[in-house]
């Protein structure tokens, strides 16, 4: 990038300060979005990549990188095509909606299914600071994801030790917030707190199989009483994610976007499974309960999320026995799952068959049918889960956003302009 390049005069819009550049375009002629800043930085965010830790990955100008994003520089060819080798995030999303049928969307997947194994995944892990003395907080690992997925899976190790009994937490060590909602699953001795909308500090203390939600917006984070805390989280950008969605928000101004939420926005129910808890849902390993299917034992860790009737997550114990040839989990989902047990088992789908091990991790497309068997007499245990956000109502997820996060959290599902994390 010459001086020339970077000195290119600037229009800044009204509309939330957008900068557009004269050279707005992918090489070709296809242009950007105008709020392509917004959305690398959201793209970053999504897979819990800082400027310096993505530039650094991928040979980019952390400075140059970090000005693409507060709307200061120009896009660049060489961050595309860094966004586009960093699966799951797509370069389709960089540019203008009317034109983005003119880049494809490359299926990462081997017919529908992508594997990272534990060595894999231990590859990718980094450790992240905060607080005023920078002290170690999270060891981040990124397990199985694919761009055909609308899951976004966390590997989180927790390193900051705490005694989850009181809440009054630092405020240094809480998010802002993301707009991926979660689904967590706790390995271990972590304490999950949380801050809900009127600012109020809250703490419980987990053990493994207990699991969470989080709605979009609502600001927490995890510790650890003993060193040895695992979370499994599981987000996504749900229905405000979708295709259709994001083209249509995405070519309105942010006060355009704020006038269509106010006339669509439905009412909720009286009382939400959210509200028990103050925004969030928390459920404990006891008191859940299995059931018997064919091969496997099920057990429900999370489910009854509102306005999500697609949504769960389980503990599936793999059985004795089973036809491996009979794919006996087919739901109109798509999944991600993780090996939790002590001994490997084996996925079988289409034509493929590859052994888990433990620490393995699977993503799953939707209606592509699979099943899992044990090996060596060994019963195997796994947790899967299963969303559909095609089946949802954005409105209905920025309904509940606006009863858990406020307007603020409503105005971000538009535009995402800072790190969270």
């Amino acid at each position: 990038m010459t001086q020339m390049q970077m000195d290119k005069p600037k229009l800044y819009t009204p509309e939330g300060g957008i900068v557009l550049h004269n050279d707005n375009f992918v090489p070709g002629g296809i242009p950007y979005a105008n709020n392509v800043a917004n959305i690398l930085r959201s793209q970053l965010n999504r897979v819990k990549r800082t400027g310096p830790s993505f530039a650094e990955l991928y040979g980019l100008n952390a400075g140059y990188l970090e000005g693409v994003m507060k709307g200061e520089n120009p896009m660049t060819p060489e961050i595309v095509q860094a966004v586009e080798r960093h699966s799951p995030l797509s370069a389709q999303e960089l540019i203008a909606p009317g034109y983005r049928n003119r880049v494809p969307l490359i299926d990462d997947s081997k017919d529908g299914v992508v594997i990272v194994t534990a060595q894999q995944r231990a590859s990718t892990e980094r450790t992240t600071q905060r607080g005023p003395e920078g002290r170690n907080f999270y060891k981040y690992g990124d397990p199985s994801m694919q761009r055909y997925s609308p899951i976004i899976p966390e590997w989180i190790q927790e390193l900051y030790v705490h005694d989850g009994v009181n809440p009054d937490t630092p405020d240094w060590a809480f998010n802002k917030g993301h707009r991926e909602r979660q689904t967590t699953i706790f390995i271990g001795d972590v304490n999950f707190h949380w801050i809900d909308k009127e600012g109020n500090k809250y703490v419980v203390q987990t053990n493994t199989g207990d699991a969470n939600y989080i709605p979009p917006f609502v600001p927490h984070t995890f510790t650890t009483r003993d060193g040895n805390g695992l979370i499994l989280a599981i987000t996504g950008l749900g229905a405000i994610g979708t295709q259709g969605f994001q083209q249509k928000i995405q070519g309105m101004t942010l006060q355009e976007y704020q006038n269509i939420v106010q006339a669509e926005l439905p009412m909720l129910a009286e009382e939400l499974a959210t509200d028990k808890l103050n925004g969030i849902m928390f459920r404990r390993y006891a008191d859940t309960s299995t059931s018997d299917a064919g091969a496997y034992t099920m057990r429900t860790l999370m489910d009854g999320i509102p306005y999500q009737p697609n949504s769960r997550a389980v503990e599936i114990n793999v059985k004795q026995g089973g036809n491996p040839e009979s794919l006996d989990i087919d739901t109109p989902t798509d999944k991600w799952g993780y090996n939790t047990g002590n001994v490997p088992v084996v996925l079988y789908w289409e034509s493929h068959q590859q052994e888990l091990g433990p620490g393995d991790s699977f993503s799953i497309q939707t209606n592509v049918p699979f099943a899992v068997r044990n090996t060596n007499g060994l019963e195997g245990k796994l947790v899967m889960m299963e969303v559909n956000p095609e089946k949802e109502d954005p409105m209905d997820l920025i309904a509940l956003i606006n009863r858990h996060a406020g307007q603020k959290g409503v105005d971000r599902v538009h535009s995402e302009v800072m790190q969270w994390f």
